[in-house]
């Protein structure tokens, strides 16, 4: 650059460096099933000389992390000269974190209509109802809900992503009962479940039964 005001002059010169942009970020996630463990690995696309830092939104950085179960993370992947990248990696949860839904131990009820279990309210890689150790209803997206029509021991398989697992055994039998007619129906008490769900327990009180 050169100044001029007519009768002096001076020059100086600037040096300016392009940073090469990080244009994306390569993940790579390892799974492994018992005990649940997710390894996600992280590299970045870029032409860039300096040295890539990465920075996770679970308050992790370097390349890599080590996780006990899934969800959404993000990782920003940037350089020197101040360029960086953010990408969003969806890992599967594992399976455990919803086989609080299925009943499990010994349950008797009348032989009516009626009768049935559901699954966990989200799509599933693949699902199975089972009976007596053997699959009797399978599939794969939303669970189908399951009709109790006999005695036997129940339990149900889910994969969330790559893991399978299988439920504790529901034990079901079915008995005939006399009709009943229900005058009133009272709520005894109503207790919060202290868990990692939100989920209250109700008691009710059935009077005036004939």
């Amino acid at each position: 650059m050169i100044v001029n005001d007519g009768v002096c002059s001076n020059t100086a010169s600037h040096t300016i460096t392009v940073e090469e942009a990080v244009l994306d970020i390569q993940v790579d996630v390892v799974i492994s099933c018992d005990p649940y463990k997710v390894v996600i690995t992280a590299t970045a696309v870029t032409s860039s000389s300096d040295p890539v830092h990465y920075n996770w939104s679970n308050g992790e950085i370097g390349d890599t992390i080590t996780l006990n179960d899934g969800g959404a993370f993000s990782v920003t992947a940037s350089t020197g000269g101040g360029c960086s990248f953010t990408k969003q990696i969806d890992v599967p949860k594992s399976p455990e974190n919803y086989m609080w839904i299925f009943p499990t131990g010994c349950y008797t009820d009348c032989i009516r209509k009626g009768n049935y279990i559901i699954g966990p309210l989200l799509p599933l890689q693949d699902w199975s109802w089972n009976n007596n150790g053997q699959s009797v209803s399978s599939g794969n997206g939303f669970m189908n809900p399951f009709t109790l029509y006999s005695n036997g021991n129940y339990s149900m398989t889910i994969n969330t992503g790559q893991c399978d697992l299988e439920s504790d055994k529901l034990s079901f039998s079915a008995e005939k009962c006399g009709d009943c007619e229900i005058k009133d129906v009272k709520i005894g008490e109503v207790n919060m479940v202290e868990a990692q769900y939100c989920a209250f327990t109700q008691t009710l009180v059935e009077l005036n039964l004939r």
